[in-house]
Order: structure tokens, then C-alpha cells, then sequence
């Protein structure tokens, strides 16, 4: 698969936003504390790295949450991805399906917009320690945290407005 297509798309976008303001017309106000989570801590192939998916509904859109396992500070980064108007809650629930599983679904919407959070705007801010699991396809031993987030406030011009919100999760940490 090449990358050529998608930069393309990436670029018209671009070129549409700048000549005609906002993709949907109206700035997109996205309230993480009154919407739905799914977190998903499984793979196929055992534990991985958390993500958070926030739906709004209301305003075709979705943020991606990943916290990393990675390292001990326990990084996480964010991703807006704004939907066309006309997106159905089914069709973004099979778009989260295809970014976490193993891509089911070939009829999905396509974001007009994918807006990756500045660094410094999604923190882990205190972790605690529930128990030890074992990873079963290599039989590995992960400590199983609950981690507590922050997202600070975020906007993008005539796009969307995040809220400030707190958050708790579940993580896989390798011993």
C-alpha cells in the first residue's frame, strides 16, 4: 500500500480548510466527560498498549487516546479525527473497530480532519498498582495499573474545542 493517495487526500483537505473555513461549517465542541469510552488493553496476540476511544455523536467525531507501555513515564498522546456531517454512529463505531482489530470492516467513513494533539496537552498523572497478570501467548508476568489521566484544553481554529478532562484507565506494564 502506498502513502501516495492518503498524502493526497491530506492535501486537499488542507486546501479546503483554508479556503473555506471550518470541513462542517461549525466548530465542533467535544466534552470527553459526557460521552462514551471504549478502552481496549487485548490483542490478538496478548496485552498491548492502552487506547481510549472518545465517540461524539453529536459532532461526528472521535479522540484517541494511546497510553504507552513503552516506558515507565507512561506517555500519552492524543488524536482528533473529525467525520464528515453525514457519518452514522455505525460507521464510526466500525472505523474504531478497524483502527484497534483486524480491519473487518472495508465500507468505512474516511475523517476530514486528523489533528494530532500538541505535546504537553495528554499526561499520566498517578498510577496504582492492582495486581500481576500473566501474558498468555509467552507466558510473560504485566503488573496491571490503573492510570489516571489529564487532557488540558485544546482548540483548532474554527474546528473543534476540546475540554479539559480527567480520566481513568487500565494498563499492562511488563515486568
Amino acid at each position: 500500500m502506498t502513502l501516495f493517495p492518503y498524502s493526497i487526500r491530506i492535501a486537499s483537505t488542507l486546501s479546503i480548510l483554508f479556503l473555506t473555513g471550518s470541513i462542517s461549517g461549525k466548530e465542533k465542541q467535544l466534552e470527553a466527560d459526557t460521552t462514551k469510552e471504549l478502552q481496549i488493553r487485548h490483542s490478538m496476540l496478548g496485552f498491548r498498549d492502552t487506547l481510549l476511544f472518545y465517540t461524539f455523536p453529536d459532532q461526528q467525531a472521535v479522540l484517541r487516546i494511546d497510553i504507552s507501555s513503552k516506558d515507565i513515564t507512561l506517555p500519552v498522546t492524543g488524536i482528533v479525527y473529525l467525520f464528515p456531517n453525514t457519518t452514522t454512529d455505525e460507521g464510526i463505531k466500525k472505523w474504531i473497530n478497524n483502527q484497534h482489530s483486524d480491519g473487518l470492516f472495508p465500507d468505512i467513513p474516511s475523517p476530514d480532519l486528523i489533528h494530532k494533539l500538541p505535546k504537553g496537552i495528554c499526561k499520566a498523572v498517578a498510577t496504582k498498582i492492582i495486581g500481576e497478570k500473566k501474558n498468555s501467548p509467552n507466558n510473560q508476568i504485566f503488573t496491571d495499573q490503573e492510570v489516571m489521566i489529564a487532557i488540558k484544553a485544546h482548540e483548532l481554529q474554527g474546528q473543534f474545542k476540546l475540554a479539559p478532562f480527567k480520566d481513568r484507565s487500565g494498563i499492562f506494564i511488563p515486568k
